[in-house]
């Protein structure tokens, strides 16, 4: 409909397609009125393609890769289920785990272990990070420090056994976590960055792991943040963070 994400809600990497896959929760409302809820990309954020999923959610609001079987894992916390469906036809429904028989009532942002099949994903309304099965049985879920209140971002850093967790709650801060859910380190280094259209501080929604957008980088891998903006604002922004700084291990 002429727009591009207003309000991107996740990201997701798909290192086959080498493609950026960003869901947006808002789009079917003001003042986009559109049906189109999932954007491709290129790692530098060159714009490829744009789906509808509108005929299994209107209310997407997490997506992530599943390397074990090369589908899409979409959160909506309205329908309360997680949907699965192939990144090369995200348009057709493959399957769902139903999480709100789980009693997770704001299922966000995704993430698969690479070395389980796990799905970790947030509850941003309770500030608990949940481990499910590779099928969506209840694992483990633990209530995240007070300082990531309403969190809504995750990435698994499986190579450095740490966490990135981001909340709406602080804006453009990420928070580095270990295993134990203990803070090691965070970074509001985003905040600086402040919207062209609304002049607002970055509201980080979905987090992901993928290979840098500098074609020298080699293997490097940098942290992906898609910025929410304001509610219904055309102001929704990607960032692309180097990992190999002071504020973080990896």
């Amino acid at each position: 409909s002429g727009y591009g994400s207003g309000d991107p809600s996740d990201i997701a990497y798909v290192p086959a397609l080498d493609l950026l896959f960003i869901v947006d929760s808002e789009h079917n409302e003001s003042p986009y009125f559109s049906s189109v809820n999932l954007f491709a990309t290129r790692l530098d954020g060159t714009y490829v393609d744009a789906f509808s999923l509108i005929s299994y959610t209107d209310e997407p609001t997490g997506v992530a890769y599943n390397p074990f079987n090369s589908l899409l894992y979409i959160t909506d916390d309205d329908a309360n289920k997680i949907f699965i469906t192939d990144p090369n036809d995200p348009t057709v429904l493959l399957g769902q785990i139903d999480v709100g028989a789980l009693d997770i009532k704001d299922a966000e942002d995704p993430v698969i272990d690479p070395a389980t099949g796990h799905i970790f994903l947030l509850n941003g309304a309770s500030r608990e990070l949940i481990e499910l099965s590779a099928t969506g049985d209840l694992i483990e879920r633990t209530v995240l420090p007070s300082e990531s209140e309403d969190a809504e971002g995750l990435a698994d850093d499986a190579a450095q056994d740490v966490f990135y967790i981001s909340s709406g709650s602080t804006r453009g801060t990420i928070f580095e976590v270990d295993r134990a859910y203990n803070i090691l380190a965070s970074t509001d280094l985003l905040n600086d960055y402040r919207s062209p259209i609304t002049g607002g501080k970055p509201k980080l929604k979905g987090l992901e792991l993928a290979p840098s957008s500098d074609p020298n980088d080699g293997d490097k891998m940098s942290l992906y943040a898609v910025d929410y903006g304001y509610d219904q604002e055309p102001d929704g922004r990607l960032f692309e963070i180097n990992l190999h700084n002071d504020w973080a291990i990896a």
